[in-house]
């Protein structure tokens, strides 16, 4: 089916409309918390405020009664809704902030944190500036559906700055850049008056390095259980698994002394050999929103949320998450670790989010981005490795064979075979082999498969040499 991409948000145009999403935001668990509204939400207070405090607060006051100010509880402040809601009183002129919190959630520049923490230091910046600082506008409001800033909008909007005479915050300032392509990143931070400050200096040194200053994909760490095939490591090995390691961040991002920010939030990506990452639930409620802060760099995204995908691909998690179809429309180009997240969400344990995978999967195929085959091999080592759950993973294949991406999945399940064609026995090869055949019928695709000789010889299992046979039989006619 053709690909329609996501609207982009629609302004807030009255306090009204902001009430409502804020009782959305607050009322929200955080498993489906929607980027657009939350980036309308922040992008409208601003401009409300600006616009006629007095009213603006006025309406607010009606979300103190469901909301009040003793109920914020300081261990929720580290976390969105907490903090939005310490927003809400700031607006309403009380400081509800805690400060063991505030000195805690400042002391974080060198723990990996996941990426909904750059949205809270965003927040953060907001409670802390409101009614003191000259804010013209937001610079990070994203003004395409997939999270991305068109470059002269993000112009106009540091050009208000210099006219205002007032300084950009840093946090909104950095997600704003990180919302354009990098070689406009660097143009913007070279012509723009208001980047003199030291602050200023120092983005500008870091986006002088492009693309490279964020971390890059190096390779695939494989971790199988003792006596699985291929050189398996000794000893125990808790959640085997395939994870992927990337380079550090650059040194200016790594800095002991930098404060965290969106940046360094981002930046910094679990790393594949800490096994309590993927032993254990941790934080993905908010994974939703990840897509939109680094909108250009799903691999990073994607990295980010390897851990909860594999959990919940091995049931230690079971909380709904929608980040793959966000993943599927951002702008970057989808590699290797984007489709590694795919595979895990496909074999996913709640049927939400396997369509989630199923969703992403036919948007990266109408967009022509999907590389079925690099899909089909990382599902074929994950089975054979036992990482995932076969029955989960055809199943969502043959929805997204269904829902028309028959060719995909066909590419896709052919290049599962070379792996597990040294399995025979394997459970579940011969469904996939009656899915591929339906898929190549279905598209009328011809061609050989070598790995399916052997497999048409075999006496046990035999239903593994009768679908072989079935599927060569459709390939050469």
């Amino acid at each position: 089916p053709p690909y329609q991409p996501p609207a982009a948000p629609e302004p807030v145009t009255s306090p009204w409309q902001l009430v409502e999403l804020f009782e959305t935001a607050l009322a929200d668990t955080g498993t489906q918390t929607n980027a657009h509204n939350l980036e309308r939400l922040l992008d409208g207070t601003v401009t409300e405020h600006n616009r006629d405090r007095t009213e603006f607060t006025d309406a607010l006051r009606s979300l103190t009664t469901r909301y009040p100010a003793d109920g914020i509880d300081p261990w929720d402040q580290r976390t969105l809704p907490g903090a939005l809601r310490c927003l809400l009183y700031a607006i309403l002129g009380e400081d509800r902030r805690t400060v063991s919190i505030m000195n805690e959630l400042y002391s974080d520049a060198q723990t990996p944190l996941p990426p909904d923490r750059a949205v809270v230091y965003r927040i953060y910046e907001l409670v802390e500036n409101l009614g003191k600082a000259r804010i013209p506008g937001l610079l990070a409001t994203p003004t395409h559906g997939d999270g991305t800033i068109d470059p002269e909008v993000l112009r106009f909007r540091l050009e208000r700055y210099t006219n205002a005479a007032a300084e950009p915050l840093p946090c909104d300032l950095e997600q704003a850049l990180l919302r354009v392509p990098a070689d406009d990143a660097q143009r913007i931070l070279a012509s723009s008056p208001l980047l003199a400050t030291p602050a200023g200096k120092q983005l500008a040194a870091l986006f002088a390095w492009g693309e490279s200053a964020l971390p890059f994909f190096e390779r695939f760490v494989i971790r199988r259980r003792p006596g699985d095939r291929d050189g398996a490591e000794t000893g125990a090995v808790h959640a085997p698994r395939i994870a992927p390691r990337f380079s550090p961040p650059h040194d200016l991002i790594g800095a002991i002394d930098r404060p965290p920010s969106p940046i360094t939030v981002l930046a910094r990506l679990p790393d594949p050999d800490e096994v309590h990452l993927f032993a254990w639930n941790g934080s993905s409620a908010h994974a939703a929103l990840w897509p939109s802060l680094l909108p250009l760099h799903p691999e990073l995204v994607a990295a980010h949320a390897i851990p909860a995908l594999y959990q919940q691909a091995n049931d230690t998690a079971r909380d709904r998450n929608g980040l793959l179809p966000a993943l599927a429309a951002t702008a970057g180009w989808p590699g290797p670790v984007t489709h590694l997240a795919l595979a895990y969400g496909l074999a996913a344990g709640r049927p939400e989010n396997r369509a989630g995978a199923v969703e992403a999967l036919v948007t990266l195929a109408a967009r022509t981005l999907l590389d079925a085959r690099a899909l089909g091999s990382l599902c074929g080592e994950l089975w054979a490795s036992r990482m995932i759950k076969p029955n989960r993973l055809l199943s969502a294949l043959d929805a997204a064979a269904q829902a028309g991406a028959r060719r995909e999945v066909f590419t896709a399940a052919a290049a599962a075979l070379p792996t597990l064609a040294r399995q025979p026995s394997v459970r579940g090869l011969a469904d996939l082999l009656v899915l591929a055949a339906d898929c190549a019928r279905a598209a009328d695709l011809h061609g050989q498969l070598p790995e399916l000789a052997a497999l048409t010889t075999l006496e046990k299992p035999s239903r593994v040499a009768t679908e072989a046979r079935r599927l060569r039989r459709i390939l050469g006619n």
